[in-house]
């Protein structure tokens, strides 16, 4: 239950960079170079925050099992 509700501030970065995207594209290309170098920054941190989540919970689920 905790991994579904951490994933969901991610996928909602990820949809707001693709909205500045298509609002940037569809405005001419305005500001599109510095959109493009910093939605690329994010993504790679929202995905690597989406991909280690569910890592570290099942780190914690063997941790207990053990115990």
């Amino acid at each position: 239950m905790h991994s579904s509700e951490s994933n969901i501030l991610p996928y909602a970065g990820i949809v707001i960079i693709i909205i500045f995207l298509a609002m940037s594209y569809f405005n001419n290309h305005i500001f599109m170079d510095q959109i493009l170098v910093c939605g690329f920054i994010l993504l790679l941190v929202f995905l690597l925050r989406i991909g280690s989540t569910p890592k570290q919970s099942a780190s914690n689920s063997k941790k207990r099992s053990i115990s």
